[in-house]
């Protein structure tokens, strides 16, 4: 899944900077924790901070910036209903990203979120105190669950179980690889089926040796947005011309393998690929 729209989340977590960081005692709360980052992108970004957001129990999101090496975190969820938790790994050159998309910027997701939906006296409420280990395969639906509180739309109506089921099941265990964005206004707008959720076609293409307009060597290798596929399908052929499976007619965003660089590529519906890169700012390690 790419070229997700960022608007409504960039508004999400400027609220939820108005509410800060808050730790709360586990006896009223419950235990976040993180998953490891993909080896691919600790190799391709180094040390990350956390960004975490969730719904707290007055219906308002909240968010808590974790720094390298934190993966820990109480929060106080709502009592009822269903409650989903966000967890995005950022890396250093995650900062100018996510200030242009406060301005506006056309995307300002870096890389997909790990995740969990909590239940509250909705469902199978784990007791309070008790330890929520988020994943990135959940991450998928915490981050469509985000989308929709943002744009104020009660999530407690959705068959939240179904729609876990149906994201792992229809995806091969992967809900990235389908159109999250379109599910997101389907759902708000009461018109959702399960058979909406379907991986999107890919196909292998060769990449381009020019990019905006300028030769530029493609790269040898590609850091996916995917969490759960974070090396990309990188194919050299017999010619040695480098290329990655991406979906058609979508704009797929990749890394490059020491994090120094942006990629966006466009397949068409007809097969042809462009490309557009950018140089990334580069941190101490």
């Amino acid at each position: 899944m790419d070229h997700l729209p960022s608007r409504t989340l960039s508004a999400l977590i400027i609220l939820a900077g108005l509410c800060g960081c808050t730790y709360l005692d586990t006896g009223s709360s419950r235990l976040v924790t993180l998953p490891d980052p993909p080896p691919a992108w600790r190799t391709a970004f180094g040390p990350m901070s956390h960004l975490v957001i969730w719904i707290d129990e007055s219906g308002r999101p909240r968010q808590c910036r974790l720094g390298p090496g934190e993966g820990r975190l109480s929060v106080r969820t709502g009592k009822e209903g269903w409650n989903p938790v966000a967890a995005f790994a950022l890396p250093p050159q995650a900062d100018a990203e996510a200030a242009a998309a406060a301005r506006g910027g056309a995307d300002g997701l870096f890389l997909y979120p790990s995740g969990a939906v909590i239940a509250g006296a909705a469902g199978p409420a784990e007791p309070l105190g008790e330890e929520v280990r988020l994943s990135y395969r959940e991450g998928a639906a915490a981050f469509i669950l985000l989308r929709l509180a943002g744009q104020r739309v009660p999530i407690e109506a959705i068959n939240v179980p179904r729609l876990l089921r149906e994201l792992s099941e229809r995806t091969g265990g992967d809900p990235w690889r389908t159109d999250v964005e379109r599910l997101v206004l389907r759902l708000a707008a009461k018109d959702f089926r399960a058979d909406l959720i379907r991986v999107r076609d890919e196909i292998t293409v060769s990449l381009p040796d020019s990019a905006g307009g300028e030769e530029v060597p493609a790269p040898r290798a590609l850091v996916s947005r995917d969490p759960l596929r974070p090396e990309a399908n990188f194919l050299v052929d017999d010619g040695g011309v480098p290329g990655v499976s991406a979906p058609t007619a979508s704009l797929s965003r990749f890394y490059s393998a020491d994090g120094a660089a942006r990629y966006d590529l466009w397949i068409s519906p007809d097969g042809g690929a462009q490309w557009i890169t950018a140089p990334l700012p580069l941190h101490p390690r």
